[in-house]
C-alpha cells in the first residue's frame, strides 16, 4: 500500500476544499474511499460512505449558497492529517440538523473548525469534524428555537 508524506496529503486537502468551493462532487468523491466515515457535532450518527457524505454536503450548499472553506493550518504523521479549517456561508435556505429544519434566517456566518483525517493509501477513509455547532446556530440567530 501506498503511504503519502504530510505534504501529499496537505495536497488532498486542499483538493478537496477547491473540490467543495468549486461544487465539483464528482471530483470530491475521488479524494475518499468509498466506505469513508464522517462525524461532525451536527450529526447523531457518522455518514458512511462517499455517497452519504455528498448528498449531506450538497444539501450543505443548499442552506448557503455562497459556502466556502478556507484552511488556515494543518500538520500530520503516519496516516493522518489535522487540518484547521475557516468555514463562511449566508443561510439562504433550509438547514437540516439531525434534530431539526430551521429555516432561512439570511444571516451570515465564520466558522473556524478543526477536521481530523485518517488516509488508507492515497485516499481519504475517515474525517472527525470538531466546531462550535452552539456558536454557529447563535450566529445564524437560530438558537431561540431549539
Amino acid at each position: 500500500m501506498i503511504r503519502m508524506n504530510t505534504q501529499e496529503k496537505l495536497d488532498v486537502i486542499k483538493m478537496r476544499v477547491e473540490t467543495i468551493n468549486a461544487r465539483d462532487w464528482d471530483s470530491w468523491e475521488t479524494l475518499h474511499l468509498e466506505t469513508a466515515i464522517r462525524t461532525a457535532p451536527e450529526l447523531v450518527e457518522p455518514s458512511v460512505g462517499t455517497k452519504g457524505m455528498r448528498i449531506a454536503l450538497e444539501t450543505l450548499v443548499e442552506a448557503f449558497p455562497d459556502y466556502q472553506l478556507s484552511i488556515r493550518n494543518a500538520f500530520g504523521e503516519w496516516d493522518w492529517l489535522c487540518a484547521e479549517l475557516t468555514a463562511t456561508g449566508t443561510h439562504t435556505g433550509p438547514l437540516n440538523m439531525a434534530f431539526q429544519t430551521f429555516r432561512p434566517t439570511y444571516r451570515s456566518f465564520e466558522s473556524n473548525f478543526c477536521s481530523v483525517f485518517s488516509f488508507k493509501g492515497t485516499k481519504i477513509a475517515s474525517v472527525w469534524e470538531y466546531y462550535d455547532l452552539l456558536g454557529l446556530i447563535g450566529q445564524l440567530g437560530i438558537g431561540r428555537e431549539i
